[in-house]
């Protein structure tokens, strides 16, 4: 028992070192980037892997290797603002809801179902149709019917724990509201919830990938893996290499971050 204990441990930290260098890499990769991601070159135009190219150029002549490090820091950078963004809005509705219940409970959770009931493409092309194509659009339009899903999670496990005899002892002993959120419940649903938020990192990243790949969220020429497999879609007869690359790279990227959710779910929440 453990030897597997240990073992599982191991595999934890791995994952969790890979995940760590995949992140600051990406915020620091464009510096490694041997050329610039915009120069157009129309005299090296698909240009399979060279001295010059290591990954070879696109339909504009611009360096893959360049484009494709540039791109990591806006894929990961963007998804990790919008997990924060939409867990941080999530979990401290759900606490109110599932805390305080009553009318407060209602109405957040009600404001969900209205949410809930558009489907989810539709709800941010609509959204980002009326502000316009963007990043930080995409993000908030997804923000704004994805923080649900956390504060429903949220919501039953706080009323779970708030039913539970150590807080009912708590309450008897003189201890506040806000002191029994934060020294008692807290901390007790926080490994479930650092598991949901690891395990929609590649779920945030695909989406956002998407999004961009129909044109709504990181703008061309800005280099993002999503929207250079919208470039090259047309391409995929002549240069297949140029989906073959940034399609690896979120591949790559979102087994990674769902292995770790998958390892983290197993450690913190046994169960």
């Amino acid at each position: 028992m453990n030897q597997i204990a240990s073992k599982i441990k191991i595999k934890l930290y791995t994952l969790l070192i890979l995940s760590t260098f995949v992140v600051l890499f990406s915020a620091i990769a464009p510096h490694f980037a041997p050329n610039d991601p915009l120069e157009i070159n129309f005299d090296r135009v698909l240009e399979v892997s060279s001295s010059d190219f290591i990954l070879g150029t696109d339909q504009l002549g611009r360096c893959l290797y360049s484009r494709l490090l540039h791109g990591a820091r806006a894929t990961l950078g963007t998804a990790f603002l919008m997990i924060f963004g939409m867990s941080i809005i999530g979990i401290a509705l759900g606490s109110v809801a599932g805390f305080r219940g009553g009318r407060s409970d209602s109405v957040i959770m009600r404001i969900g179902d209205v949410l809930l009931a558009f489907p989810e493409v539709v709800f941010v092309i609509v959204i980002v149709g009326m502000l316009g194509a963007g990043a930080l659009n995409t993000i908030f339009a997804l923000s704004l019917i994805w923080w649900v899903k956390y504060s429903r999670i949220t919501r039953v496990m706080v009323q779970r724990e708030r039913n539970s005899d150590y807080v009912h002892i708590a309450r008897m002993s003189g201890a506040s509201n806000i002191r029994i959120f934060t020294h008692y419940i807290l901390p007790n649903i926080l490994p479930m919830l650092v598991v949901q938020i690891s395990l929609n990192i590649g779920t945030i990243i695909i989406a956002l990938a998407g999004f961009s790949f129909l044109g709504l969220g990181v703008q061309p020429p800005i280099p993002e893996w999503g929207n250079m497999l919208s470039e090259a879609r047309i391409y995929i007869q002549t240069a297949p290499y140029m989906m073959i690359y940034p399609g690896l790279a979120i591949f790559i990227t979102v087994l990674l971050f769902n292995y770790l959710g998958e390892t983290l779910r197993g450690v913190l929440t046994p169960r």
